[in-house]
């Protein structure tokens, strides 16, 4: 009696394991069906990109430079004054590197968050680093 007892419990037991593992493999089919993530540009700017802008606000009429992952502080071709800053990299912030104004020359660096913009206003900005923290 007692091993039919135990027979029957471990039938049961591997019925579940089955219904388990089935489900897993489902899962995991489902899971390598689903289509990737999509990332859409944001004011003409294309993922994974970082752009810089020639004025306050993004404008694609106004697009200067964009900069994609390299290790380090890239330099602008030229400096720019009243610009804006996109960022299109989901977990990445970017630093920004400039002048307060077009009076007051203290250089400082600010960060952009993922999926975000900022104006710099009426400073400048010359450099960009692309950093692979998520949080500024």
């Amino acid at each position: 009696m007692y091993d039919r007892k135990v027979e029957r419990e471990m039938k049961a037991l591997q019925k579940g394991m089955c219904v388990v593992g089935a489900s897993a493999i489902a899962f995991t089919i489902s899971m390598a069906s689903a289509p990737a993530a999509q990332a859409y540009p944001m004011y003409e700017c294309r993922y994974p990109l970082v752009c810089v802008y020639r004025t306050p606000a993004p404008d694609a009429n106004y697009l200067y430079y964009q900069f994609n992952s390299k290790p380090g502080w890239q330099k602008l071709p030229t400096s720019v004054s009243n610009y804006s800053i996109v960022n299109t990299r989901n977990n990445d912030v970017a630093y920004y590197y400039g002048t307060v104004s077009a009076y007051d020359k203290q250089a400082y660096s600010r960060c952009v968050s993922p999926n975000t913009w900022v104006s710099g206003g009426s400073g400048t900005v010359t450099h960009i680093y692309i950093s692979e923290s998520p949080n500024c």
